[in-house]
């Protein structure tokens, strides 16, 4: 798990010059992917007590990748 949060939030090393070379639009769907990312730990970690604990965390996981994806597309492609 601490593998999963340290490869999601890797792009802080790299932080200023991501600052400056992307649009505050890209910004915001790069850090609303990591933040879907992170907030579905929670239901990963509490899958044996929620029922469809593990889906609901690949929902998150999908929301990420989409915001992620919507980042490259309209902002770096």
């Amino acid at each position: 798990m601490i593998l999963y949060v340290a490869m999601g939030w890797l792009v802080l090393i790299a932080v200023k010059p991501l600052i400056e070379a992307l649009e505050p639009g890209g910004l915001f769907w790069l850090a609303l992917g990591g933040l879907l990312y992170s907030a579905g730990i929670y239901w990963f970690l509490n899958d044996e007590k929620i029922r469809h604990g593990h889906g609901i965390w690949h929902l998150f996981v999908l929301g990420g990748s989409i915001c992620q994806y919507l980042c490259v597309l309209n902002y770096v492609a």
